[in-house]
């Protein structure tokens, strides 16, 4: 007796295939027409099955069809053709064609992930700092800065380590934000700081900045847990909060000054200005260097100030920040109790969530 032929696959669509048009002028069996997971089972048994019995998989037809030159093919073997070992195109002009569009599209693709990444990394920079007061660790702070076209919103954590934390017990968090503009200083809108101290549980410092008769006033806000009462109006106008003087600093850098400028400061306890100077590079330099004074005007020593009277003579900072988009502070240096405090950097990041403690 001859032997009988292997029964086909079991149809799952009565679909003719759509790329090749021979495939529609021959007569076959239902098993002929395989879908996409038909063929994937065919492929798998290709080693048992003669060569025209894959090609017939591979062009989804139950009898040898003629190749076109068009650059079309059946839709559902196009995504699995060469696990079938047949032939996708059969024109190497269409191969070429087909190669160059898929090297445009991940060169577009790869573009646009830049860009987004970009304006993100534009938007928000954090980093994480550890600091040294007298060559040994004193704490870690976490910073993160969103600057967006028309306002800002910058984060601050600290935690003392160490001998200041065995002496403080400090740790805090602050916010603050505001307004931007290309052609004025930043306009902060609020201001407000949690912290702990050894002696001082549970501190909340809210300042408002509300505006009147074309000025803004540093305000008192509801909650707050300061004894002493504020300082005059006067000392109160057209001030920033601390975050608020970073932010200051980094939008005249923005701007391209490189000369010298003053950043005026409120704390809620004392007014200070920083007069900032922008050093000239020296060869090799890849960040900008600041020279910073802290200046008192109100609440030091002999005034108001709820945690003691620090001195009233001026103070130097220096300040290294990066020199690109990101305006990064890389370190700060500034003496405390006649002892150096040293704040570096410690990583850098394009957004909060990846910057934890």
């Amino acid at each position: 007796m001859g032997r009988t032929a292997r029964p086909g696959p079991r149809p799952i669509s009565r679909a003719a295939p759509t790329g090749n048009r021979s495939c529609s002028a021959l007569r076959s069996s239902p098993a002929g027409w395989a879908t996409t997971r038909t063929t994937r089972r065919s492929a798998r048994f290709s080693s048992r099955t003669m060569r025209r019995t894959r090609v017939m998989t591979a062009t989804g037809c139950s009898s040898p069809a003629r190749i076109t030159r068009r650059c079309t093919a059946n839709t559902a073997t196009r995504s699995i053709a060469r696990s079938a070992m047949a032939r996708r195109w059969e024109s190497r002009r269409c191969n070429n064609r087909m190669a160059t569009a898929r090297r445009l599209f991940g060169a577009a693709a790869a573009a646009l992930i830049v860009c987004v990444s970009g304006a993100a990394f534009a938007a928000e920079t954090a980093a994480l700092y550890h600091a040294y007061w007298a060559g040994l660790s004193a704490g870690d702070i976490r910073l993160v800065l969103r600057d967006e076209p028309s306002g800002y919103r910058d984060e601050i954590a600290i935690r003392s380590a160490g001998l200041p934390r065995l002496i403080t017990r400090f740790q805090g968090t602050a916010t603050a934000e505001g307004r931007l503009a290309a052609d004025r200083p930043p306009e902060p809108s609020h201001y407000e700081a949690h912290y702990n101290l050894r002696k001082a549980r549970d501190r909340y410092l809210n300042i408002p900045f509300a505006r009147k008769a074309g000025t803004v006033i540093a305000e008192r806000g509801p909650g707050d847990t300061s004894k002493k009462p504020p300082l005059p109006e006067e000392f109160r106008k057209n001030v920033l909060d601390p975050l608020s003087a970073l932010t200051a600093i980094r939008h005249e850098l923005r701007r391209g000054n490189r000369a010298s400028f003053t950043v005026p400061v409120y704390d809620g306890a004392r007014r200070f200005n920083v007069a900032a100077q922008v050093l000239p590079k020296k060869d090799g330099d890849r960040a900008l260097h600041l020279r910073l004074t802290l200046s008192p005007i109100a609440g030091f020593k002999g005034e108001t100030s709820d945690d003691g009277d620090p001195d009233n003579a001026p103070r130097p900072v220096d300040l290294m920040i990066t020199d690109d988009a990101r305006l990064l502070p890389l370190s700060i240096e500034v003496s405390v109790a006649y002892l150096p405090l040293v704040v570096e950097l410690a990583k850098s990041c394009d957004n909060a969530s990846a910057c934890s403690w």
